[in-house]
């Protein structure tokens, strides 16, 4: 079993509790405003008192509105003490522009749960990586995939955000094994694209030994070729790897990518039900899991979330 010593310290937030205040932020992209009221409404059945400022429903061409108001409507919340939550809305484009000035600095020690995917993996990647914050690669909330999220991929995600304990095995069945062996590690990842542009951008951080996962959609095989190819210094600091949705390649285009692009050495499972697809299997960066690319079973070992201080 591969193993090597994470390289980076990450912090855990409090589990989120019923009537818990959770917020929603738009970094990216806009999105169709009756989704996100259904998406409210869901998780407000859910037992949460859901939060969001009118800023989020705004368009400024394919931004949710100005560059300024996205990035400072997403540090009030991360610094408001009554937000325990924060979501991301969507995806789209956009989160990278808010990184482009140093936030460092104005982000809390103590991080928030925080969830989102796809173009807010850069906001994901940047606070696992330089601000040490466990953080949620998850559906988003004004999305069919959140409102029609299949029941047990639902009671996953709650599991990890509410329970301050080792939450076992991830429901990933249906990954296929493109190559065997087993590995411990943090899991660390998110949307290729958006890894690519981040390592551009000099705002990509790897724990060393890390579980390193990845999806997209949309992209043809050259391309996910040259990302692929642009990330090998990324894929040596990992001990395994776990591939989710490409979707518009098929099986074959994908296998030979990831078998002509990915290090020999590394255990290696593919088609895991996460990414942009009707599953989106929520996975926390910066926690230890045990990946078994053999029967394609993933284990997280720690808990994602902390207990409240009373």
């Amino acid at each position: 079993m591969l193993f090597k010593d994470q390289s980076l310290d990450f912090a855990r937030p409090y589990c989120l509790s019923k009537d818990d205040v959770i917020a929603i932020v738009a970094p990216a992209g806009p999105f169709v405003h009756e989704k996100l009221f259904a998406g409210v409404n869901k998780l407000n059945s859910l037992g949460f008192q859901v939060v969001y400022s009118d800023c989020i429903l705004e368009k400024k061409g394919y931004f949710a509105g100005e560059d300024n108001c996205r990035k400072s409507d997403l540090l009030r919340v991360l610094n408001e003490d009554s937000v325990q939550a924060v979501i991301c809305a969507r995806g789209g484009y956009g989160s990278l522009r808010i990184l482009l000035e140093e936030i460092k600095d104005q982000i809390p020690k103590f991080p928030k749960i925080f969830v989102g995917f796809s173009d807010n993996t850069a906001l994901l990647t940047y606070l696992a990586g330089y601000c040490g914050w466990v953080c949620f690669h998850g559906p988003m909330v004004a999305t069919e995939q959140f409102i029609n999220l299949p029941e047990s991929d639902l009671l996953w995600c709650l599991k990890l955000l509410t329970k301050p304990e080792p939450p076992g095995f991830a429901p990933i069945h249906g990954a296929k094994t493109l190559r065997p062996g087993k590995a411990i590690g943090p899991l660390f990842g998110g949307n290729l694209t958006m890894l690519t542009h981040m390592a551009a951008a000099s705002s990509l951080r790897i724990p060393e030994g890390a579980i390193l996962f990845f999806e997209d959609i949309n992209e043809p095989a050259y391309r996910i070729d040259r990302m692929l190819t642009a990330l090998r210094w990324v894929f040596k600091k990992a001990s395994c790897i776990m591939v989710g949705d490409l979707i518009g390649l098929n099986t074959e285009d994908i296998t030979r990518l990831l078998i002509d692009c990915l290090p020999e050495n590394l255990p290696i499972i593919y088609d895991a039900p996460f990414g942009h697809g009707s599953r989106n299997v929520a996975l926390p960066l910066g926690v230890k899991a045990s990946l078994n690319a053999d029967d394609c079973s993933l284990e997280l070992l720690e808990a994602a979330v902390c207990f409240k201080n009373v």
